[in-house]
C-alpha cells in the first residue's frame, strides 16, 4: 500500500493542531504521483450522499465510464448499502482516514483486489465540518 501510505503522511502533514485539513491546503503541485490514483469527492447532506468531482486516470482505468459528477447514490453498486458508502461515511463522521480492501467486481481479469484510502478534509470557512474527502485506490494487478 505505498501510494496509501504516501497520501496519509501527506494528509498528516496538512493537518494543524489535530484539526482536519482544509481541502484548500490539498494543492495537486505537491502529490504528482499520487493523482492518477485519486478520487476527489464532495460530501453532500452531512455525509448521507457523496459526488465524484474528480476520479484519476488509474481508476478510470478500471472502472465504469461517466461516473465522474455523479452522485454514489446514483450508482448502484456504491449507494447504501455498500461498502463505498460505509467508508466514506464513517470517514466523515470519525473525522479520520479510513481504509479498506474491496474485491474488484470489473471486467479487467488483470485486476486483483483493490486497496482504498480516504482522507477528510474541513473548508478554511468551515474547519469543525467534513466537506471533502480524497480517496487514494492502489490496484494489485493479477
Amino acid at each position: 500500500m505505498y501510494l496509501i501510505d504516501q497520501a496519509r503522511d501527506h494528509w498528516n502533514q496538512l493537518r494543524a493542531d489535530d484539526h482536519l485539513p482544509a481541502k484548500e491546503d490539498l494543492d495537486p503541485i505537491n502529490i504528482p504521483r499520487l493523482l492518477g490514483n485519486s478520487c476527489l469527492i464532495d460530501v453532500l447532506d452531512g455525509g448521507t450522499d457523496f459526488r465524484y468531482r474528480i476520479i484519476g486516470s488509474a481508476i478510470q482505468d478500471i472502472s465504469r465510464a461517466g461516473q465522474s459528477g455523479k452522485k454514489i447514490s446514483e450508482i448502484d453498486s456504491q449507494r447504501h448499502p455498500s461498502k463505498i458508502y460505509d467508508l466514506f461515511h464513517t470517514s466523515v463522521e470519525g473525522y479520520c482516514p479510513q481504509y479498506t480492501t474491496l474485491d474488484y467486481i470489473g471486467e479487467d481479469t488483470r485486476v486483483g483486489d483493490i486497496h482504498i484510502g480516504v482522507f477528510p478534509f474541513a473548508t478554511k470557512e468551515t474547519p469543525e465540518d467534513v466537506k471533502f474527502l480524497w480517496s487514494v485506490v492502489e490496484v494489485n494487478m493479477n
